[in-house]
């Protein structure tokens, strides 16, 4: 009888664990080592992230995550989700203050990872970034949507022009 029970348990113990989902994330950080060859500034690693993903669950994990080897933070290493908030299509996003510290190109591959990380979330069209009691590159807030975002520099392989030559002539 005892016996029994055990296998019940275990068994409700797996098939709750089954219920409970997870769902694959994909999380965009900077290359620790940059290169021209074709792997670029950014990087990415997937992480599993229990379900229903929303952005305060999505940012805990993305802030508090260790990137693999090849990669590394874009961002100050004590940078967190402060609040969050989605309307009509855009994520609100608050940083702590440390975040206010970028500047340049830093803040523009920072706020390119994030927006990549964040547009995966199904009603996130762009991400809004601000900082907590300041400003990014004396703005209040920066929008940056992830059709904004160019990942690869291929504009060289799709021009196409066609030069016309005129030389004097000698009379």
């Amino acid at each position: 009888m005892k016996h029994r029970w055990m296998v019940l348990l275990l068994i409700l113990l797996l098939v709750l664990s089954a219920c409970s989902g997870t769902k694959e994330m994909t999380m965009y950080y900077k290359q620790r080592e940059i290169s021209y060859d074709g792997s670029g500034l950014i990087g990415s690693q997937t992480v599993r992230c229990p379900e229903p993903v929303t952005a305060k669950s999505l940012a805990d994990i993305y802030f508090g995550l260790e990137p693999e080897d090849d990669l590394c933070d874009p961002f100050p290493e004590d940078t967190k989700r402060v609040k969050s908030r989605i309307e009509d299509g855009i994520l609100y996003l608050t940083l702590s203050e440390s975040f206010g510290t970028l500047e340049g190109a830093e803040l523009s591959l920072a706020m390119t990872c994030i927006t990549m990380t964040f547009s995966q979330l199904p009603d996130v069209e762009a991400v809004e970034l601000s900082v907590e009691n300041g400003f990014l590159q004396e703005q209040q807030s920066i929008r940056l949507s992830a059709d904004d975002v160019m990942t690869q520099d291929d504009g060289l392989g799709a021009l196409d022009v066609v030069l016309t030559v005129y030389r004097a002539g000698d009379g």
